[in-house]
């Protein structure tokens, strides 16, 4: 009994022993914790056992006491929406409190630091956190060294106390980065004595930079880009010795470079691009000897830059100087900085010749900076230049020369771009085999020759080609391009493929071949001497999106099959000799009648000449039965014999006339030689025998005596047509020197494309005038307000693309003019107001003054209301006042334009509501006005009345009410865009009976029922763009749309269902979607697992799954999807016809997208998947992005990812990956991205490799990863030293039994991922299209 009492006892005293050694944590801290995670509404936090310091991101000390919350990528929500400090108020010990990269939301307390006062690290980015910051917020806050709120929606000011009082004496970095805060840099930084990192970039933040700033000594970057901060730069800056970073970037600075700035001598990145800053450069500039990045671009610095010597940069590796009047030569003391990669001198005053010694910058992959084209670059049998080239630049050079063969070994050459140019010779057969060229500039040379059958067989624009047509690789710096007048950024794929030869005097047929190029999206041969019949296998080029063919010498028909090009947005086949009738009942159809003038024969809609019934047989007996006394039989034709002798007499007389006009000696010869000058090539006579039309366009003609010669034309006093179009005619216009004076009967002039120059005479000599041309020429001056005076017949006038100035006359339309149709203005200097008289021109159906300096008109400075006053103009059919600065609202006599067809007055600030009077312009096949400020309810508008309506876009708008049912009656409607309104309703199946709907946007409005809406839009057959995001908020997933044998949305290309909160699962009925390339169902609340059968949709090629609630583990189906993996033969993207374009922003930038915009891509961070990356991944070796972060992922990163040889983004962060980063992953070479941080790896991270390159922010969260750049060292192998004993080595590898240098291997490395990138600058594309620079 004795024993059995000492053994109960016993019992009971061990068992309190291994009690207190279990229970680690202390009990009301856990019931902190518990208090915590019910205030959390997802996702559930596994925080079950008695022991809350195993719990899933908790760490506690050696007493129990709670010092680590980690809780980064959870998905973590609070259930009130607020942040409560009071359940984690009681954690005294804490000193980590990283809650990042969530979606926790509400503010901070003024007392938060009052308990936590042992915090250490405080990390709260990526969340919604909100409101103000007290000024008070950081007392307490003693022991605070990390302090990042960094992109949240923070607002108001940032606290003024930071560093006062002694409140953080240990801070080291603060990050208030893309928030919203306001007002001024708080002045008390000062007081932070150990402050290291300060961030505050992407915020409102004004007003000067605090000279106290300048106190912290200990600062080593300041980065506050993309503000409103002004003022200069102050000396006492140079107070921060240990600065590395300085990035004041987009901001309103002005003044000079402190003059002492080398003082900064570990100063690595000087970022000041797009401020106002000038002077010259301090030449103690060139003591920041650690400089990485100097960009100083888009400011007004000045001075002679070869006067700076560069060479002290000895780890420069981007220079960016752009658009600043820096004079002098290109300095040669730039080629000794041996780690450049990128120098961008562009816009600048510089002269001079590129030297040899810049082939000692290996790493060079960007440079941006009349002779001839060089011909000979070496012995063409070894040339092996220029072996990474993709894109090669020199437009607007007025090279002469012919194209130089050396070009042909460019084997990697993309973009060949010789715009604007005098290169002459003909097109090169080996153009046809550079296998990676997908874009050819030719155009505006004198090129001759024929259309080279070579050229057809293309690699890269062939159907069987399987590489992509841009590899898009990382470029050093961006290239800048304006799409209006808004500044951009763009890469390589943004340029469809495509081949310009026009404006040249290229001949012969178009080659039958030139089907096979089948991945063509632009052909443009217009301007040239091509004949010989329209190929019907132009039919074959699917793709087309442009095609130009005017202007040449093309007879017989259009080709009906031409009708089968469904992506056209662009035909003209102007100026040629084409005849019959244009194909009926297709979408030629649908194009201007200027497309199809110039052809007399030509007959049929849209022109409005109709075609004639063909003459019956018995018709043509009678005819034959005539009597003929009289009459001379000519190839079946009757002839009056008078005619015949007055045409011969007058014919020779004119003959004479003709053989005066004498043209330069390099002109081509034209073949007048024959007897009887009505024959000649250009000339036609009338029955008799005078001359009426000379038409010579396009023959590369040149005047001998640089002067028009009045004795020989003037002559030709029955001439009613001149035409001398897109020639090469250099000579003055002015009345003195008597052209035209004679030529009383001249109704068409056409002297558009040449070199004219001078001003226009006082008035029009031509009282009988119809069609008035000097377009594009170089004609300058006002034009006199007496000119229009005796235009009793003119019907068209152009005098666009010159520069002409002064204002456009007031008299235009006043007591002349009554007939006149088109009045084109544009592209010129002229000021001022439009006249007040254009009412007057009652049938006035065209006015273009886009592109000047005017008041008003498109892309000029148009401001104000528009006026009731538009009525007048009745014939209006096209009102293109786009991208303005509009106000007020539209008038309500815009219903009186019945004939409209096309209003454009999106991007402007118009406001109130439509008017209802809109509805009478019948006529209507394009309204767009998106982005303004319109409002009201747009359901009481009847928009049945708009029968032909084709496209409609309100899209960002203040509108309300429910969708128009009205809108059903629009049965021609392609696209409708109503997104961002206050849209409310459902969707109503009359919407089928819209049969061409293509395009449907209607996001970001509060539509409901997505059930009843997928059930109604499945059965739009030619639905290919279908946007809802954020709409339909919180409802499930339809995931039952019909029966097994679902036949829907079979034309969709792209679904968006973001940002809706959706439940549920992903449905089967979206693997039915078999040419579905976009997936976009982020930021839901999506459930269940990644379904297999989504790695069989075969055109799928981005997967958007973003911000969800996925499990499971990563399907290894989805590593074979046929777009994404190499066997695929098919193009990445046939970029179809969008009937509207998909707005997205570029940072701050809206920009227009297509489907070629989007990169190859699988997104799924932020969810729960679980298990090993499969190794199947390696597979998707045409994915360019991949994002698997914030997930469970285990197990080690795949080797086989280095098998995705296109990726340029790969973040694994916030995953429990474990082991090492693998070293093969240094062969993606074009890596712009990388993220591996917050995971178990362990080891060095491979050294001299890319890999290094990245910031250390791309590696940390992994305790056991060293290595640069983290700042962890690697300790040494213990092993080392024996090996080193053994073999001394250490500095070379073998590689096939022969030692090679590391260092070779490095450089060459460096040297080959670098030079993938080319020098890039794109010519300024067409004045009618989007300008690229």
């Amino acid at each position: 009994m004795a024993n059995a009492f000492l053994f109960f006892f016993l019992l009971i005293f061990c068992s309190n022993i291994i009690l207190e050694n279990i229970i680690a944590c202390n009990q009301s801290e856990r019931s902190s914790l518990l208090s915590f995670a019910l205030t959390l509404s997802s996702p559930q936090l596994n925080w079950t056992s008695f022991d809350c310091c195993n719990w899933e991101g908790i760490t506690c000390n050696q007493n129990g006491w709670i010092t680590h919350l980690q809780l980064p990528s959870k998905a973590l929500k609070l259930e009130e929406g607020i942040f409560l400090s009071s359940s984690l108020g009681n954690l005294i010990h804490l000193t980590h409190l990283n809650l990042s990269h969530n979606s926790l939301s509400g503010s901070l307390s003024t007392g938060f630091f009052l308990s936590l006062n042992h915090l250490e690290i405080l990390d709260l980015s990526y969340n919604l956190l909100s409101g103000e910051l007290p000024s008070s917020f950081f007392q307490h806050a003693w022991n605070l060294t990390s302090f990042n709120v960094r992109n949240n929606n923070f607002s108001g000011s940032i606290p003024s106390s930071t560093c006062v009082h002694d409140y953080s004496p240990s801070i080291r970095l603060l990050d208030f980065s893309f928030n919203k805060f306001s007002g001024s840099i708080p002045h008390g930084l000062a007081e932070c004595s150990k402050l290291q990192v300060f961030r505050a970039g992407y915020n409102n933040l004004s007003g000067l930079l605090p000279v106290e700033m300048y106190n912290a000594t200990t600062l080593e970057e300041i980065s506050l880009p993309a503000n409103s901060l002004s003022g200069v730069l102050s000396e006492k800056m140079l107070q921060l010795v240990n600065l590395t970073i300085l990035d004041l970037s987009y901001n309103q600075l002005s003044g000079m470079l402190p003059h002492h700035i080398g003082i900064f001598s570990k100063l690595k990145l000087l970022v000041l691009d797009f401020n106002s800053l000038e002077g010259t450069l301090p030449p103690s500039l060139t003591n920041c000897m650690n400089l990485v990045e100097l960009r100083l671009a888009n400011n007004f610095f000045e001075g002679e830059i070869s006067r700076i010597n560069f060479s002290n940069f000895i780890q420069l590796s981007k220079l960016d100087l752009r658009k600043n009047n820096f004079t002098g030569p290109f300095p040669i003391s730039l080629y000794l900085c041996k780690s450049l990669k990128a120098i961008r001198l562009s816009y600048n005053y510089l002269e001079g010749e590129i030297q040899p010694e810049i082939l000692s910058l290996k790493s060079l992959s960007f440079l941006s900076l009349g002779e001839e084209l060089p011909a000979d670059l070496g012995i063409v049998q070894d040339f092996d230049g220029f072996q990474n080239l993709r894109l090669l630049d020199l437009s607007y050079c007025e090279l002469t020369g012919q194209i130089p063969f050396w070009l042909s070994k460019l084997k990697k050459l993309q973009m060949l771009n010789l715009y604007s140019n005098r290169l002459s010779g003909s097109i090169p057969t080996w153009s046809g085999t550079l296998p990676m060229l997908f874009y050819i500039g030719l155009d505006s040379n004198l090129i001759s020759g024929e259309f080279p059958k070579e050229l057809c067989g293309l690699p890269a624009l062939v159907s069987k080609q399987t590489p992509a047509q841009v590899d898009d690789i990382d470029l050093e710096l961006a290239i800048y391009g304006y799409k209006g007048a808004t500044l951009v950024q763009y890469k390589l794929s943004y340029f469809p493929p495509a081949i310009y030869i026009d404006d040249n005097t290229i001949s012969g047929n178009i080659p039958t071949e030139i089907g096979q190029l089948q991945l063509l999206h632009k052909l443009s041969l217009s301007n040239n001497n091509f004949s010989g019949n329209i190929p019907e296998n132009m039919s074959n080029l699917k793709n087309l999106e442009i095609l130009d063919l005017s202007m040449n010498h093309l007879s017989g028909k259009i080709p009906p099959s031409l009708a089968s090009l469904n992506f056209l947005s662009s035909f003209n086949v102007s100026y040629n000799n084409l005849e019959g009738q244009i194909p009926a009942s297709t979408q030629l159809q649908s194009f201007n009648a200027s497309a199809f003038e110039g052809n007399p024969k030509l007959c049929g809609a849209p022109l409005s000449n109709e075609c004639l019934p063909n003459p019956k047989k018995g018709n043509e007996e009678d005819n034959n039965n005539n009597n003929n006394h009289g009459y001379l039989d000519i190839m079946g034709q009757q002839i009056p014999w008078l005619s015949v002798v007055l045409g011969f007499t007058v014919g020779f007389l004119g003959r004479a006339q003709l053989s005066a006009v004498v043209f330069s000696h390099s002109s081509p010869q034209l073949n007048w030689t024959s007897t009887n000058c009505c024959y000649w090539e250009g000339i036609t006579c009338n029955q008799g025998g005078w001359i009426t039309p000379l038409q010579l366009p396009s023959k590369g003609l040149k005047l001998k005596e640089g002067i028009f010669s009045s004795s020989s034309l003037g002559n030709l006093t029955h001439l009613t047509h001149l035409n001398l179009s897109h020639n090469s005619l250099y000579s003055t216009l002015d009345q003195s020197t008597g052209f035209f004076l004679s030529l009383n009967h001249l109704t068409i002039l056409d002297l558009s494309y040449n070199l004219l120059f001078g001003e226009l005479p006082s008035s029009l000599p031509f009282q009988n005038i119809q069609t008035f041309d000097l377009s594009s020429n170089h004609l300058h001056g006002a034009i006199p307000s007496s000119f229009f005076q005796q235009a009793w017949n003119l019907t068209s006038f152009n005098i666009s693309n010159n520069t002409f100035s002064g204002s456009i006359p007031s008299s235009i339309c006043l007591h002349s003019s009554p007939l006149i149709r088109l009045l084109d203005f544009s592209f010129n200097e002229f000021s001022g107001n439009i006249s007040q008289g254009l009412g007057e021109c009652s049938k006035l159906q065209a006015f273009r003054a886009g592109h000047n300096n005017l008041n008003c008109f498109y892309h000029n400075l148009l401001n104000g209301p528009i006026s009731e006053r538009i009525a007048n103009l009745t014939n209006l059919s096209i009102l293109d006042l786009n991208t303005n600065g509009l106000i007020g609202v539209l008038p309500q006599s815009i219903g009186k334009l019945s004939k409209l067809k096309l209003s454009l007055l999106q991007f402007n600030n118009l406001e109130g509501s439509l008017p209802p009077s809109l509805m009478n312009c019948t006529s209507l096949a394009e309204l767009n006005m998106g982005f303004n400020n319109l409002e009201g309810n747009i359901s009481q508008l009847n928009f049945s009345r708009l029968i032909k309506l084709s496209k409609l876009d309100l899209g960002k708008n203040n509108l309300t009410g429910m969708f128009p049912i009205s809108l059903y009656s629009c049965k021609y409607l392609k696209a409708i865009r109503l997104s961002v309104n206050d849209l409310e309703g459902e969707i109503q199946p009359d919407i089928q009976s819209l049969k061409s709907l293509s395009f449907l946007s209607l996001g970001y409005n509060r539509m409901t029922n997505i059930a009843k809406a997928m059930k109604i839009l499945m059965h739009c057959k030619n639905l290919v763009v279908l946007s809802f995001t954020s709409s339909f908020v919180g409802e499930e997933f339809p995931d039952d749309l019909g029966k097994v044998d679902f036949d829907g949305f079979q034309n969709l290309r792209m679904l968006s269902l973001g940002k809706c909160e959706l439940t549920g699962q992903l449905p089967v009925w979206l693997s039915k979607l078999k040419k579905l390339k976009i997936l976009a169902l982020g930021s839901n609340r999506i459930t269940g697992t990644i379904p297999s059968w989504l790695g069989t949709l075969p055109r799928l090629f981005l997967i958007s799954l973003e911000n969800n609630q996925l499990s499971g583990e990563f399907p290894k189906e989805l590593c074979k999807l046929p777009m994404l993996v190499s066997e695929s033969s098919t193009a990445q993207d046939d970029d179809i016809y969008l009937e509207l374009p998909l707005y997205g922003f570029q940072g701050p930038t809206l920009v227009q997208y297509k489907f070629s915009f989007f990169p190859p891509a699988i997104n799924i961070g932020n969810n729960t998947i679980s298990g090993n990356i499969p190794t199947e991944i390696g597979q998707l070796q045409l994915l360019h992005t991949l994002s698997l972060s914030k997930n469970n992922f285990s197990g080690n990163i795949p080797q086989q990812l280095s098998d995705l040889k296109n990726l340029e983004k790969l973040d694994l962060s916030m995953n429990h990956l474990s082991g090492q980063v693998p070293l093969s992953l240094t062969s993606l070479n074009f890596l712009s991205s990388f993220n591996v941080s917050y995971n178990n790896l362990e080891g060095e991270i491979p050294t001299s490799t890319q890999l290094q390159s990245f910031n250390a922010s791309a590696f940390e969260g992994n305790p056991k990863l060293c290595g640069p750049p983290l700042s962890n060292e690697c300790l040494p192998n213990p092993d080392k030293g024996t090996k080193k004993g053994k073999n001394n080595n250490q500095y070379l590898l073998d590689i096939n039994g022969q030692q090679i240098p590391w260092l070779s291997v490095v450089l060459g490395f460096i040297v080959g991922f670098f030079g993938v990138c080319s020098s890039i600058y794109m010519h300024i594309w067409k004045m009618y299209t989007v300008g690229f620079m």
